[in-house]
């Protein structure tokens, strides 16, 4: 059973509302230096109309004028265009690395129920579970993080390193949160949760970079790839849920939506 909230649907909003920012500053831009040149090139046919006409007076643009009617719209709309453009480009990396693992879930087969993006609220906190994956033998949270490169780390470590090449072949890095801290506190989370609405479980988790080349730490919580996380989840065995809780949790988290 497969269960999508709507926080997949509010992703892809987000996604097109930042396309459409970007188009709608860039154009801003654009028509602004389309304006501005179009003035420069009515000024310079003035200026030698007037000094031609006798007048004795040269028409100069006032410097200060000029850069709020011209000027500080298209470094605004440039700013802003370039910042909803880095948007698009990190909520499609983003779309793309979820979509990659809750495809890939779905060959644990139909005697598992997954639900995907679902956002729980608990003793006012909240957070959103990526994928969380419920059969008989137990409850599975899955955190997939979007880092490509390689990845260096270790399970103590309070933030991790993300190394890459730049398009012209410069390395460099960057440090991000350890994801393991956020599988730790997503399983305390949904246990507590659980808890407290009389359904007493264990959740396991795990996290899972389908972008990366490379990730240092061997942490069992840690998949190395998406095939790997479907056969810890398969490995498995004991049977630790009855049919009416299973089906217990599944409507418990479909309407904390």
């Amino acid at each position: 059973r497969l269960y999508n909230s709507n926080s997949r649907e509010q992703q892809e909003k987000d996604y097109k509302k930042a396309w459409i920012l970007t188009i709608i500053f860039g154009g801003i831009t654009l028509l602004c230096f389309i304006a501005l040149g179009y003035r420069e090139y009515g000024n310079q046919n003035q200026q030698v109309f007037w000094s031609q006409g006798g007048m004795g007076v040269s028409q100069n643009n006032d410097a200060f004028s000029l850069f709020l009617i011209y000027g500080l719209p298209i470094w605004i709309g440039g700013l802003l265009a370039k910042y909803f453009y880095s948007q698009t480009q990190i909520l499609k990396v983003t779309k793309v690395g979820r979509s990659t693992v809750q495809n890939d879930i779905f060959a644990l087969g139909d005697e598992y129920s997954i639900l995907n993006d679902i956002e729980l609220t608990h003793v006012e906190t909240s957070t959103v579970f990526d994928s969380i994956i419920i059969n008989e033998c137990g409850i599975f949270i899955v955190f997939t993080v979007n880092r490509n490169g390689k990845i260096t780390g270790d399970v103590a470590d309070q933030k991790w390193v993300q190394h890459k090449i730049g398009r012209k072949g410069t390395p460099y890095s960057s440090t991000f949160t350890n994801p393991l801290k956020t599988i730790y506190f997503q399983q305390k989370f949904l246990e507590e949760f659980l808890k407290d609405n009389g359904i007493p479980k264990k959740v396991e988790g795990y996290v899972v970079m389908p972008m990366a080349d490379y990730v240092q730490c061997e942490d069992y919580k840690m998949a190395q790839s998406n095939k790997d996380l479907i056969e810890k989840i398969k490995r498995e065995k004991t049977k630790t849920i009855s049919n009416e809780e299973l089906d217990n949790i599944v409507h418990l988290l479909i309407d904390a939506q």
